[in-house]
């Protein structure tokens, strides 16, 4: 990886194949200081979990919002390679700055890495305050890539369909959700914003399982 940018060439390391990783070869990044970023295959292994669950809680908390939460018990790896696959770079790196901070989450509740292989349950207030957290980290990233919150006006426009109008806005880099956790509205399909970020912090223990079961994979 040799471009002139030090982060162009980090954000390729992590979009290689798996298939460099599993084969042992080395990938060689340029940069002009010290590496202080972690492009083990593992972590975007992690990253694709990130993926996998949040797909799957998009599409099994499906538009016949009951108010009870539906999410992935298990992770397909045929599917969550399809997936990954598919999303586009920018989507990938926010799974893989989801999955950088995951280490830190499950330490906050007790869990160090060495556990991850068999933990597999949160308490529920666990899952509420980890929830809230990464709201919160989600929305440092979306401002450091340029996305503002609404006006109050625009609030008031995007409600009226939030279907139609909150792509719209968001295009124009003026994010919806932007705001406190406990501020999120619901969706274009009626369910509560909060809905994906305790999803995927009830599946931090099978994020993190399957990363432990595949890191002797090898390595970037």
């Amino acid at each position: 990886m040799a471009y002139d940018d030090a982060e162009a060439n980090r954000a390729q390391a992590l979009c290689l194949p798996d298939e460099i990783g599993k084969s042992g070869a080395p990938v060689h990044i340029y940069t002009q200081q010290t590496p202080d970023y972690d492009v083990r295959l593992p972590l975007v292994r992690m990253a694709k979990n990130v993926n996998y669950v949040y797909d799957q809680c998009y599409n099994e908390n499906d538009a016949q919002w009951q108010g009870r939460l539906r999410y992935a018990a298990e992770i397909d790896a045929a599917r969550r390679d399809t997936l990954w696959a598919k999303l586009k770079s920018v989507k990938r790196q926010s799974c893989i700055c989801n999955a950088m901070t995951i280490p830190a989450k499950m330490r906050s509740i007790g869990l160090p890495e060495e556990e991850w292989d068999w933990f597999y349950d949160i308490a529920q207030t666990d899952i509420e305050l980890l929830a809230e957290v990464e709201h919160n980290r989600w929305s440092v990233e979306e401002l450091i890539l340029g996305f503002r919150p609404c006006t109050d006006e625009e609030q008031d426009a995007i409600a009226a369909d939030v279907k139609k109008l909150k792509d719209a806005y968001k295009a124009r880099k003026t994010h919806y959700d932007l705001r406190a956790y406990a501020d999120l509205r619901p969706d274009g399909t009626e369910k509560p914003m909060q809905v994906y970020d305790l999803c995927l912090c009830s599946c931090l223990p099978l994020i993190a399982k399957a990363f432990a079961d595949e890191k002797g994979g090898g390595g970037l």
